[in-house]
């Protein structure tokens, strides 16, 4: 009977050891930080051998006054790991990045793997998504293969009214209390 308790105890210290030991989350994409300039970003994507940088062919959509999406597409001679790439900018500061990933060459689940070894279990899995989450930064991955770095300040002041944001933050808080109580 002393066996299965020692058993239960070592996965219960291996769980939490890998969550204590996983990186923290990044502030965004390789050498793409959350509020670099769009002209910081266009230099930074001339070094990137993972992107195409043809002459000034990114395209930049102006969405809203303050809001602009420039759009990349990926270096299908250095490996082509990434098809299109979506860096979106408010007040001309980086916020979200969108990365399309080759799915013959990245799967969804080869992408989960690597960021559960990375930065411990998602914050929130379902068989379409995974994401992990802390307080400023959100990654995300979906199918069939999509990798987003958000930062989630930003967004959530974009996206919402303050009310929407309270009730969200509520309905965590309320998550998290039934499911200590479990």
């Amino acid at each position: 009977m002393v066996k299965p308790k020692i058993f239960f105890f070592f996965i219960c210290f291996l769980i939490a050891s890998m969550q204590v030991f996983a990186d923290e989350l990044p502030n965004g994409y390789k050498k793409y930080s959350f509020g670099m300039s769009m002209d910081e970003v266009k230099n930074t994507i001339k070094d990137d051998s993972l992107l195409q940088n043809v002459r000034e062919e990114v395209l930049s959509v102006r969405i809203e006054p303050d809001k602009q999406i420039l759009t990349v597409y990926g270096d299908r001679k250095n490996g082509g790991y990434v098809e299109k790439a979506y860096f979106h900018f408010n007040d001309d500061k980086l916020f979200h990045i969108y990365l399309q990933l080759s799915s013959t060459k990245v799967g969804y689940y080869s992408l989960l793997k690597s960021l559960t070894e990375k930065y411990g279990n998602a914050s929130n899995l379902t068989p379409e998504r995974a994401n992990w989450e802390n307080d400023s930064v959100r990654i995300q991955i979906e199918k069939p293969c999509i990798l987003k770095y958000t930062d989630i300040e930003t967004w959530n002041s974009l996206s919402s009214s303050e009310e929407e944001t309270e009730a969200r933050k509520n309905e965590k808080i309320q998550r998290e209390k039934f499911l200590e109580d479990l």
